[in-house]
């Protein structure tokens, strides 16, 4: 007779398990951008312009705890994003450019830099890839 897996809980004995560890780590992680992913030939391409023009308001990331930006969901535009929740033309530029839906999943992170102006980007530790310029906010547009 097979031995029934034990499940995993996050807190056991008031002590946080390795894979709680490593969520409270990397949420007391700074930002860093990097480039490195940006998509330089799709739709949503971010120009060396767009940068100049946005780069103080990224900059106020560079450096902040990944906890702190995402601290009060209901105050701060700045979140992750289902990628059920995108439109259907990003999912598939997502699918073009090599990437699976599971492994975006609670990873793609739309940035609001003022009003409709976002920057897409992929967490992966504490760092936030570039991947996209949304400055009509088309990406997911709001529920209405």
């Amino acid at each position: 007779m097979a031995k029934k897996k034990p499940s995993r809980k996050k807190i056991r004995n008031g002590n946080l398990t390795k894979k709680s560890r490593n969520l409270v780590d990397a949420e007391q992680s700074t930002l860093v951008w990097d480039f490195s992913k940006l998509d330089t030939s799709g739709k949503w391409s971010l120009t060396i312009l767009a940068l100049k023009e946005n780069w103080g308001k990224m900059n106020r990331f560079q450096g902040m705890q990944w906890g702190a930006i995402f601290q009060d969901s209901h105050k701060t535009p700045h979140h992750s994003v289902p990628i059920e929740k995108i439109i259907l033309e990003a999912q598939k530029r997502l699918r073009k450019l090599g990437y699976k839906t599971e492994q975006l999943q609670g990873l793609l992170i739309s940035f609001r830099l003022t009003g409709k102006k976002r920057i897409w980007a992929i967490r992966e530790g504490n760092l936030a890839y570039v991947l996209w310029w949304d400055p009509e906010h088309k990406i997911c547009p709001p529920r209405r």
